[in-house]
């Protein structure tokens, strides 16, 4: 009978503490903690049970993998990142990129591999995928329940950048309702109080998405995973509810157009916007990203109104790059790069135990102030059309 070892709370168990423990090495112990690499059934379950008898990096019962130097070849963690976009890929904008970035950084600390496969779907896809083990897939689209099935049968699969909808998924998100807070508050305190938040419709697809054909629209988490504007849409609505109107009133709106930035669908925005300023008095415009946000200005400046003067515009996404761009819009700044570094740690988690409890991390975002936010206008100073 193996001997009890007690531990203070000042004592962190180590990997070579369960190899002594378990008459292993610490090679051994470290692919059985990270699920990398071959380990006899009987003997990963034996140190499976020592680590959690030590306590080992053990937090509300769920056991957490510690980095790993060792570069053996078989032990590198190897990450498979997804795009559903066609033989080219996504546009490669800011946040994707800063997600990468960090999703790279970490993974090569871990002395890992990370691969890129664009796919039309999840048969292309099959296709492609390298013939050697995976240990992690990361996801940056939301995609059919289907799908997620055959998948996970492959490895361990995260969602990095976008809303949690679908369970047994782990998730690396934003919170929506701080987020929007965040940017309620900084109009209320300009004196803002009737708001429009207006967001492209996902009905007309662009490309680069997973085809509405893919979706069972019987399935309500499919039905979910294909509107990805609905949480942001709801954090907004929620916004006033059990307040009176005449406190903070959010309109919020969807027009059919394309779901990435281009001219007609900041026009098709600003015409919604401009509907709801005659309608309701709407001092202030939210959009969910900064180039529609920038090219709806312009289109508003077009229209005789001035921006902040005559009104307000605030976006979602990264603050601009250039500081010293003439135009700065307010905007709820996203942490891609954390995302990406988390990613890593939630595969190697699951890797580590599969019948761990999912989770979803939502991290916080914060408020980049620019130039576009100005104090409210009285409602009989409103002009223009």
């Amino acid at each position: 009978e193996e001997p009890i070892l007690e531990i203070t709370m000042s004592e962190k168990p180590s990997l070579m503490d369960i190899a002594e423990r378990a008459g292993v090495s610490i090679v051994t112990v470290s692919r059985a903690i990270r699920g990398v690499g071959r380990v006899n059934a009987a003997t990963h379950e034996r140190i499976m049970r020592i680590a959690d008898e030590l306590g080992y990096a053990r937090h509300a019962g769920i056991i957490f993998a510690r980095k790993s130097r060792i570069s053996n070849r078989e032990h590198k963690l190897s990450v498979v990142l997804v795009n559903f976009a066609g033989p080219n890929g996504l546009e490669p904008t800011v946040h994707i990129t800063r997600m990468l970035t960090g999703l790279r950084e970490r993974i090569e600390e871990e002395k890992g591999e990370l691969t890129t496969i664009n796919a039309v779907d999840l048969e292309d896809l099959m296709q492609k995928f390298p013939r050697k083990r995976i240990h992690g897939i990361v996801l940056r689209q939301v995609i059919p329940s289907k799908w997620m099935e055959r998948l996970q049968e492959i490895a361990p699969v995260v969602y990095a950048i976008s809303h949690d909808v679908q369970p047994g998924v782990d998730c690396v998100y934003f919170n929506e309702q701080k987020s929007a807070a965040l940017l309620a508050n900084a109009l209320m305190q300009k004196g803002h109080r009737k708001v429009a938040w207006i967001a492209p419709d996902i009905s007309n697809l662009h490309r680069s998405t997973v085809a509405e054909a893919f979706y069972d629209p019987l399935n309500a988490i499919d039905r979910q995973a294909f509107n990805f504007t609905r949480s942001r849409y709801a954090a907004w609505q929620t916004l006033g509810l059990g307040w009176p109107d005449d406190r903070f009133k959010v309109h919020c709106r969807t027009c059919k157009a394309p779901v990435f930035a281009s001219v007609d669908t900041a026009k098709r925005v600003v015409r919604e916007f401009l509907k709801l300023r005659k309608q309701h008095g709407v001092t202030a415009l939210v959009t969910v990203s900064n180039p529609i946000a920038l090219t709806a200005i312009r289109e508003l400046r077009a229209a005789g109104l001035r921006v902040p003067k005559d009104l307000s515009v605030v976006a979602y996404l990264t603050a601009d790059i250039d500081p010293k761009a003439k135009e700065r819009v307010t905007c709820v700044e996203l942490p891609f790069h954390l995302v990406g570094n988390i990613v890593p740690e939630l595969i190697q988690r699951r890797l580590a135990n599969p019948e761990c409890t999912t989770i979803t991390i939502t991290l916080d975002t914060t408020l980049s102030l620019g130039n576009t936010l100005g104090k409210a206008p009285s409602v009989k100073a409103l002009k223009g059309p």
